[in-house]
């Protein structure tokens, strides 16, 4: 899966990641997710092993589920806004053996990390990489714990060689059907997800292969989704600009970012699309809604 960001690294070089207005580029993220799978492995992690995130949509996601990639390890993509009895279950089930989360979670990382016997804590800020505060709390290190940007800069981009079976080890762990009963861990595969982004791409036909790292993507949705998670895949594969949401709620914070940038694509659900169309006008941009039907007063304005 990791190839996907390497691919992008090398032929749109100069484009990247936007959060809170800071720009970075392909080949820099590149180089942290490789510093950052090294660092990794320097934990003992081994292949197949299992890595448990609770982020937002954010430059540190991004940077995780590569670098998770790259060490031949398992991701298991989580939500802060899951009920803490439903993180102890997934993690029960999933077995990680390091949790990522941002400073903001560290109350809900501690007590999850103890029941679950986790035996590494690795958190993250928002303002490490952007471009203002993003009212991260830098409070007092939990012991045992790790900064992911400290180990990130006192690591040397030096991954180990992996022999990969992109058709049966699995790469991301995604829990769903919650709604039915107990969440079901989804065993995604290198190529199934591959696959599915190449799938998204080309559903853009000829449209799509003429914005191939010429275009700029504002993404208000959460990548821990499988919605959003693909999404990014397939966007770092376009070559894409990416303005990273971490709150999709912030609809009004949409609103000035789109001001600011004139992305070409907004790519979302249906309620952030009504409050943007009702108080912006004047700005020509290509919507992508899902999750949800698009009510047709929407689409109309």
């Amino acid at each position: 899966v990791h190839d996907i960001l390497y691919e992008a690294a090398k032929k749109f070089r100069k484009n990247g990641l936007i959060q809170f207005d800071r720009m970075m580029t392909y080949p820099e993220v590149r180089e942290k997710v490789d510093r950052l799978a090294t660092a990794l492995v320097r934990l003992g992690l081994k292949k197949g092993d299992r890595v448990a995130t609770i982020l937002p949509t954010s430059v540190q996601f991004v940077l995780a589920d590569y670098a998770i990639s790259r060490a031949g390890l398992v991701h298991i993509p989580s939500s802060s806004l899951e009920p803490l009895t439903t993180l102890e279950y997934k993690f029960k089930e999933g077995a990680p053996g390091a949790l990522i989360t941002l400073d903001w979670h560290t109350d809900i990382a501690e007590r999850v990390v103890r029941k679950c016997r986790i035996s590494h804590l690795i958190l993250c800020r928002l303002d490490d990489y952007s471009g203002e505060i993003a009212t991260g709390v830098m409070g007092k290190l939990p012991a045992g714990a790790v900064w992911m940007k400290d180990m990130i800069e006192s690591t040397p981009p030096s991954p180990p060689d992996i022999d990969y079976d992109v058709e049966n080890d699995v790469e991301t762990l995604i829990f769903t059907g919650g709604t039915t009963g107990l969440a079901k861990g989804c065993m995604l595969t290198h190529r199934n997800i591959y696959a599915n982004a190449l799938q998204n791409m080309h559903s853009l036909g000829k449209a799509g292969a003429l914005l191939r790292g010429a275009a700029t993507d504002l993404l208000g949705l959460p990548f821990f989704h499988s919605y959003g998670h693909v999404i990014m895949h397939t966007v770092t594969l376009f070559g894409h600009n990416q303005i990273l949401i971490p709150d999709p709620r912030d609809t009004r914070g949409m609103i000035r970012t789109i001001k600011k940038h004139y992305p070409v694509i907004k790519i979302g659900v249906p309620t952030q699309f009504m409050q943007i169309s009702e108080e912006l006008t004047g700005y020509g941009m290509l919507g992508v809604s899902g999750s949800a039907p698009l009510p047709t007063s929407t689409q109309e304005r």
